[in-house]
């Protein structure tokens, strides 16, 4: 198979992906909305609506979202005036950036072009092989290219500190990297906090300030370019956490990350490790059989996991390997990243380390892969079979994460918010409260598709019920900013027995399904008000 040949198979499987990524984006996102998902684009809804990035009445809660889409899906949302094609397109304008700079990043390293467009592959995958969470799913391709993609700017952030840091080492300056990273890390320490500090700037100056120790003279780490950009970069990752912190007094979590107990020491290493697996697709939570198309899907993926995870380890003990500055950067950086893992806790709830944070080490391992098979593998197996086996992988492991995410929709859901939007839409009510946990997702549902209504979950906080709030607006909360007709929406389940006597008998029926009534009042209800508004 002649080098041309080879490229033509690899671009053609790019190709596919692309399609499949352009399709998904455009045709499927208001199906897959989840938990986070709404909130990024019902973000991106208010924020054309009230032309500016940070919100008026807003519940933020774990980042401002300006180092996400929303900025412009805002804009392009202004223009096509639909939210799902909006977040579609530019999810596919931030996946062409992150191809881009994550090109540009594996040409710092002596591979081939043929295995960079394999690892290009590779990094595209959705890796949904054997489960797809509807209800919030946090997998790298969710949070990477499709539904909320709310990690692929800091992933393209954290790609270009590594890209900025080789290109200062080897002398070779290109001023446009250096200012559009500064950029990116402040407005992302801004949003975020210090994730991009301690997962990508602190690696740095850890390494080169240990190196340039060892030169034992003063001068060294003051003419040590890619130190003092490093040191450059933190100072305004402090300067944003400043901004957030003391200027818009909004803390984020990862600001508050806690070190583990010594006795889960070891399990949490297994859940840093099988954390890797996931981010890679290569295993998941749910079952499948081994001998079906989704079952082998997941064992390619696991496969190349389990490849990428022995490079680290030859790349690390090949002394010409590391000997390159180049690697010596990911090396130090992804050493730097699994030993903050290790020590601290950052499941939030999850089985495993929440995948999203693993994607850099995940990424680190498809490039030291490629320097794995250029410097050992192609010596003792053919290239050519390597690559055609490889492409056969990539196509089979992404039509199956298509199938997995195209099977678990939430068409059933879509259904039942569009009827009781239709029914709502036919009173002068304002404001829909939306009771207990069955109708919880409809509620945060029906916001992205109905923007003429205002609506609200009201959930059992074990001390009452009350109005919840993750990422969306407070807007006509307090019942004194509003008077008028509301619309009450509950389940006949068992929290319908906590509904307060006076909303069902002033309440008049005006539509039921599946189960599922919906009330209209004259005038709106002061129950799920509180002082502490979660």
């Amino acid at each position: 198979m002649t080098k041309r040949t080879s490229r033509l198979i690899l671009f053609i499987v790019l190709g596919f992906q692309a399609a499949i990524l352009i399709f998904l984006n455009l045709t499927q996102l208001s199906n897959h909305m989840g938990h986070d998902t709404t909130v990024y684009l019902y973000q991106t809804i208010v924020s054309w609506q009230q032309k500016k990035l940070l919100l008026d009445d807003w519940m933020y809660q774990t980042t401002f979202g300006l180092d996400s889409p929303v900025p412009l899906a805002a804009l392009i949302y202004g223009i096509v005036r639909d939210v799902f094609v909006a977040y579609g397109i530019t999810n596919i304008i931030l996946t062409g950036a992150f191809s881009f700079v994550f090109w540009k990043l594996m040409g710092r390293f002596q591979i081939s072009f043929e295995t960079k467009l394999v690892l290009i592959n590779l990094s595209l995958g959705l890796h949904f092989a054997n489960y797809y969470m509807v209800y919030n799913s946090l997998e790298y391709g969710s949070v990477m290219f499709i539904d909320n993609a709310a990690y692929v700017v800091k992933t393209i952030t954290a790609l270009l500190v590594l890209l900025c840091s080789i290109d200062l080492l080897k002398g070779k300056v290109n001023k446009a990297y250096l200012i559009v990273t500064a950029a990116l890390v402040m407005v992302s320490a801004v949003s975020s906090g210090f994730w991009i500090l301690v997962t990508s700037v602190a690696p740095i100056i850890i390494w080169r300030i240990g190196l340039d120790a060892m030169q034992k003279d003063i001068k060294v780490p003051l003419k040590d370019k890619a130190l003092l950009y490093a040191v450059f970069l933190a100072v305004l990752s402090l300067l944003g956490q400043f901004l957030m912190v003391v200027v818009l007094g909004h803390p984020t979590i990862d600001s508050a990350m806690k070190m583990i107990k010594l006795q889960d020491f070891w399990k949490n290493v297994g859940n840093v490790i099988m954390g890797y697996f996931e981010v890679a697709g290569g295993m998941g939570i749910a079952d499948s059989q081994l001998l079906s198309f989704i079952g082998i899907a997941t064992l390619v993926l696991f496969i190349v996991a389990c490849l990428a995870l022995f490079s680290l380890v030859y790349v690390m003990r090949d002394k010409e390997t590391s000997a390159d500055t180049s690697v010596q950067v990911l090396m130090a950086t992804v050493i730097e990243n699994f030993f903050l893992f290790f020590v601290c806790s950052a499941k939030w709830g999850a089985l495993i380390y929440e995948v999203r944070y693993l994607i850099l080490i995940y990424l680190i391992s498809l490039i030291t892969l490629g320097l794995l098979f250029e410097r050992k593998i192609f010596k003792l197996y053919s290239k050519d079979v390597l690559i055609f086996l490889a492409s056969i992988g990539i196509i089979i492991s992404s039509f199956g994460s298509a199938y997995v995410y195209m099977k678990y929709n939430d068409n059933d859901r879509v259904d039942r918010c569009h009827a009781f939007i239709a029914a709502v839409s036919a009173t002068d009510a304002k404001i829909v409260y939306n009771f207990g946990e069955e109708i919880f997702c409809d509620s945060r549902d029906m916001r992205v598709f109905d923007t003429e209504h205002v609506y609200k979950s009201v959930v059992d906080t074990g001390a009452g019920h009350m109005i919840y709030h993750f990422g969306d607006s407070s807007y006509l909360d307090h019942p004194e900013d509003y008077s008028g007709p509301v619309i009450f929406i509950y389940s006949d389940d068992e929290e319908a027995e906590f509904i307060p006597e006076h909303i069902l008998e002033e309440g008049r029926e005006i539509y039921e399904y599946d189960g599922c009534h919906v009330l209209y009042l004259e005038h709106n209800i002061d129950d799920f008000y509180t002082d502490i508004i979660i």
